[in-house]
This record gives C-alpha cells, sequence and structure tokens, in this order.
C-alpha cells in the first residue's frame, strides 16, 4: 500500500499486511496486521505515514483462516473484503471474510463471516460486532418534490468489485453526497447542477456548469466531483468540484481535461 503526491510519485509506502480505510483532514486511517489475527486500526499522517495512534481490535474480529495478506492454497483462496465510513467520531469498518475452492464445476463457496468494527477516534473506545454488515449510503434517491426535469447520470459505489471495471451504471433521480441530494439539469450549452439539503429538502440556489458538448454525467466515487464527458472527444472530461466554495456546491472552476485510465 503507497500514498501518492499529485506528481503521482510515491509519498511512503505501509510494508502490509494492511487495507487504506479513509484519508480525511490529513490522516490516513488504516488496518493493519500485526500478526496473524491481531488487527489493529491505525491514523497515520497522510504526509509522512509516520504512526499518530492505533486501536487493536479484539481477537476474532476475522476468523482464524482468513488474513489481509489473501493468499491460495492449491484450489482454495481466502479474500478479506473491507469497507469504512466515518461519521463525527465513530469509525466504522465493515469486514467481509470468504474461504472458496476452485474446482471443476467452477468456484464453490465456503464458509464466510462479516463483522462490523467501530472505533470511537475521540475516546478510543473500540466494539466488535460479529455477523453485522456495514450496508453502504444510497448512491441516489428519488427526485424532491417540484424538482424539475432532471437528467440521467453514471455513478456507482466504491467496493471491491470496481477492479473489474466496465461503465458505471445509470442512474435516474438524484445523487446523495455528503449530505445532500445533487440533480443535473441538461440545457443547451450547458448543465445546470440543483441541490436540496437532506432530509429537509431545502432548495438551494442552482450553479451552472459550461457544458457545450457533454454526453454523458459522471460523478466521481467520493461524489464530490462531477466529470462531464466530450461528445466529439469521448476520450476527455471536464472536471468540476461540487463543494468547497460559497455557496454550497459553487464549483472551484474547470480543470484540465483528463484522460481517463
Amino acid at each position: 500500500m503507497q500514498a501518492l503526491r499529485a506528481t503521482g510519485r510515491s509519498r511512503w509506502r505501509h510494508p502490509g499486511p494492511a487495507r487504506p480505510l479513509l484519508a480525511v483532514e490529513g490522516a490516513a486511517y488504516v488496518l493493519e496486521e500485526l500478526l496473524p489475527g491481531a488487527l489493529r486500526v491505525s491514523r497515520l499522517d497522510l504526509a509522512t505515514g509516520r504512526d499518530a495512534v492505533g486501536w487493536p481490535l479484539p481477537r476474532g474480529a476475522v476468523p482464524p483462516w482468513a488474513s489481509l495478506a489473501e493468499g491460495s492454497s492449491g484450489r482454495t483462496q481466502t479474500t478479506v473484503a473491507v469497507q469504512a465510513r466515518l461519521r463525527g467520531a465513530l469509525l466504522e469498518v465493515g469486514l467481509h471474510a470468504r474461504h472458496v475452492t476452485i474446482g471443476g464445476m467452477g468456484i464453490l463457496p465456503g464458509p464466510e463471516v462479516w463483522t462490523v468494527a467501530s472505533v470511537d477516534v475521540r475516546s478510543g473506545d473500540v466494539r466488535v460486532t460479529p455477523g453485522a454488515r456495514l450496508e453502504p449510503d444510497p448512491i441516489s434517491a428519488p427526485a424532491p418534490a417540484g424538482a424539475g426535469p432532471l437528467a440521467r447520470f453514471h455513478a456507482r459505489a466504491l467496493d471491491e468489485q470496481i477492479v473489474r471495471g466496465g461503465p458505471p451504471p445509470d442512474v435516474a433521480g438524484v445523487l446523495v453526497a455528503d449530505g445532500a441530494l445533487v440533480g443535473f439539469e441538461r440545457a443547451p450549452g450547458k448543465v445546470v447542477v440543483h441541490r436540496w439539503s437532506a432530509p429537509a429538502g431545502k432548495r438551494a440556489a442552482p450553479v451552472v456548469l459550461a457544458a457545450a458538448d457533454a454526453d454523458a454525467i459522471w460523478p466521481t466515487l467520493d461524489r464530490r466531483h462531477v466529470a462531464l464527458r466530450r461528445a466529439r472527444d469521448q476520450r476527455r472530461v471536464d472536471l468540476y468540484a461540487l463543494g468547497g466554495g460559497t455557496p454550497p456546491y459553487w464549483p472551484e472552476g474547470m480543470m484540465l481535461s483528463a484522460v481517463p485510465a
């Protein structure tokens, strides 16, 4: 696991076994496996990778046959999928351990274990709930009353399936992002961004993005930016920030066009 600079050069590397969880406010939250079966959630300095504080998880957060250092033995394979979210001071980490066997008839499922570990990053209180699942936040919601005609957009959640690639699904309604509902309206030469507070539904002033030939709307995985694909050169997108200005969701301006990987 490594952290990269804006230039793509490496800032620091983590020897592992470990999984990145979140990067927020200058800190990187990481799930580490110090010894087999001994997991710890650590908060590292995002710039240097140095330990700031760590919270050991009780034994049994993952079964004895599972490890963050995933591997295979013969026809058997173990995986541990990890997802996380930070709400205030509560960091929730969902773990899904799987054991499968690859046979002549395909993949034969074995035991599966779900666990949620909750860490209060202020008090240090750690709780593990075996059998619980960390349900992802919804990507979209029905448009609020009076929203008017809204364009469909392409969005998906960040999970272990993202490596399989493929276009994100077509989504109707509004995007759920950072406690807000965001809708996109197409108009000649532009895309109008509408925003409502959630769940109150109070409407903010719309923002207009110049988009002379945009043929697709892609919110990014962090739901903080939107990419407008150019119809005449579909290798390129124009990227706008959806937050970080005044009033809320005022775009920070068009960034350099990027060729998606």
